[in-house]
C-alpha cells in the first residue's frame, strides 16, 4: 500500500493506525482482512474536494431565500 498525504492523514501509516488483526482483541480475528489489501487510487473529486472554491461564492449564495440563479423568490415552501 503506498503512503498518499489526504490532508493531516497518511493512508498506511502503521504508527498512525493499529493493526486489522491484534490478536489480544478477539473481535479482530474475525474482522481482519484474510487477503491483502487493493490499493484504490484516488479520483480527482477526492483530492480537490467538492464545489467551488471560497473565493467563488457570492454573497447572493448566501441568502437562501432567493434564487440564485434568477435574484426572484426561491421556489419551494418556507419553513
Amino acid at each position: 500500500m503506498s503512503n498518499t498525504t489526504i490532508g493531516a492523514i497518511v493512508r498506511g501509516d502503521r504508527e498512525v493506525f493499529p493493526p486489522y488483526l491484534y490478536e489480544a482483541y478477539q473481535s479482530t480475528r474475525r474482522r481482519a482482512p484474510t487477503l491483502p489489501l487493493v490499493d484504490v487510487p484516488l479520483t480527482l473529486s477526492e483530492l480537490t474536494g467538492p464545489g467551488p472554491v471560497i473565493s467563488a461564492i457570492s454573497p447572493e449564495d448566501a441568502d437562501l431565500t432567493r434564487n440564485a440563479g434568477t435574484g426572484s423568490e426561491a421556489v419551494g415552501q418556507r419553513i
